[in-house]
């Protein structure tokens, strides 16, 4: 009689599935792991579950669950909770976020490692305090899991967002003499992946400082919850337009596409007026000015440096003064505070090599109250003004 092959085939098959039950019997802990849904769309946020639990109730057992990195997801532990059922009984469940980046068929595999140790181990070594004592001694077994299957669908179209979100703008003001700064603030605000755009680009004309900052960023089962602070400071010589914005954003949530807009900003610049913008008190007037009270300063030196009168006490005051008026970059020198600092720079250092720098810095002591150290700032300029002459 002729053998069938397909007795030995399914022979093969019974001989592996007794094999891996024998290995299942044989393994210290079982698990579970799962998807609370089966499909999603790219960068819709996907929680993954796994569950252990301790079998062999022979030692003091410990869970580790660490998700393989890909390019073709984003995941992060979002809960890690354990518990005792009872000696020898440990029970542990990690929860992550899983956002999708590309379509297809998506595999997520995990190592899951059990570590194991004697009840008298682990009570040495909490009854050891001292520098030299030693860890717990752990046995590790690593247990296979099969890799989570998900299918990801693709976004209908391009977006800039996933998720439920907010956006908010506003502007301090629409008239500005030329050189000053105009601040617009916009928030993001919502619930979704959290993608890093950037809302305002180049304007021509246009001297543009910006700084984000994250009032709120914390991972949640739907996604990261994101409260987005976007802050601009505008410059510029003639009158500009800050355009309005429009983000096109899909809601897995609710299935459907929607945009956030916000209005556009006509900002008019009148001319400079260093007469008006500046006074004694703010920055040194041009040396083609000279005040009364200057030219009766002056005289008085003149006469006190002719009749040589208390010359000990007055001429050093004199000289002082006259290398005053010739050190240059008097005006940087001269500013009190980060507003008068800002307006020097902006009016006559503009174009000098990484001047935009501290523009950014005064501009956050300034509008942002930034606890900043003035004195040490204003050293730095000077500084960067001497070398790049």
């Amino acid at each position: 009689m002729k053998a069938n092959p397909g007795n030995g085939l399914l022979r093969l098959t019974l001989l592996l599935l007794l094999s891996l039950c024998i290995h299942a019997a044989d393994a210290p802990a079982r698990f579970e792991f799962v998807a609370d849904k089966p499909r999603a769309y790219v960068k819709e946020p996907v929680v993954l579950t796994f569950t252990a639990e301790q079998t062999d109730r022979t030692r003091v057992m410990f869970f580790f669950v660490r998700p393989k990195k890909s390019d073709a997801y984003d995941i992060h532990l979002l809960t890690k909770s354990l518990k005792d059922k009872g000696r020898h009984h440990s029970f542990a469940v990690f929860k992550f976020v899983l956002f999708p980046l590309k379509a297809g068929t998506l595999e997520v595999p995990v190592r899951f490692r059990v570590k194991t140790a004697t009840d008298e181990g682990v009570a040495q070594a909490y009854v050891e305090d001292h520098d030299d004592s030693k860890g717990i001694e752990l046995d590790s077994t690593d247990i296979p899991v099969a890799p989570l299957k998900l299918e990801i669908q693709p976004l209908p179209k391009p977006v800039d967002l996933v998720g439920d979100f907010t956006l908010d703008a506003r502007i301090d003001r629409r008239k500005i003499v030329r050189y000053d700064t105009v601040n617009l603030h916009y928030t993001l605000a919502g619930t979704g992946y959290d993608d890093r755009i950037a809302l305002l680009h180049d304007l021509p004309g246009v001297s543009v400082f910006s700084d984000v900052q994250d009032r709120e960023r914390k991972l949640t089962g739907k996604g990261y919850r994101i409260v987005r602070e976007y802050t601009y400071a505008l410059s510029a010589k003639e009158n500009f337009t800050v355009p309005a914005l429009s983000l096109r954003v899909f809601s897995p949530s609710r299935r459907r596409f929607y945009t956030l807009k916000t209005p556009s900003y006509a900002v008019e610049v009148a001319p400079l007026d260093t007469q008006k913008l500046l006074d004694d008190t703010e920055a040194p007037k041009p040396e083609s000015t000279v005040s009364v009270q200057t030219a009766v300063r002056i005289l008085s030196y003149l006469l006190v440096f002719v009749f040589g009168f208390s010359a000990g006490r007055f001429m050093p005051d004199l000289s002082s003064y006259f290398r005053r008026k010739r050190a240059p970059y008097a005006d940087i020198a001269s500013a009190k505070n980060a507003k008068q600092l800002l307006e020097v720079l902006l009016r006559s250092y503009r174009d000098v090599d990484g001047m935009s720098e501290h523009v950014r810095k005064l501009e956050r002591m300034v509008y942002e109250k930034r606890p900043e150290k003035f004195a040490a700032l204003k050293k730095e300029i000077l500084y960067s003004v001497k070398n790049s002459s």
